[in-house]
């Protein structure tokens, strides 16, 4: 599991995925593919993450786009 995903669940559940472990790892491989981040460390992808939590909605549409 990566480092960021507890900081998620708002965005998630705005996004139709459960706060599940099953669902963490999947909002990690859409976070990690919209900013074309596969293969990077935990912090590196934190680092586009963090301020899309001021709108968790913005979040949520990058997860749910890749549905």
């Amino acid at each position: 599991m990566t480092c960021y995903t507890r900081h998620l669940q708002q965005a998630m559940e705005m996004a139709g995925l459960a706060f599940d472990a099953q669902d963490k790892k999947e909002a990690d491989r859409r976070l990690r593919q919209v900013f074309s981040l596969q293969d990077a460390h935990c912090p590196v992808v934190w680092q586009q993450v963090k301020p899309l939590l001021k709108d968790p909605q913005v979040l949520a549409d990058r997860m749910r786009s890749l549905a």
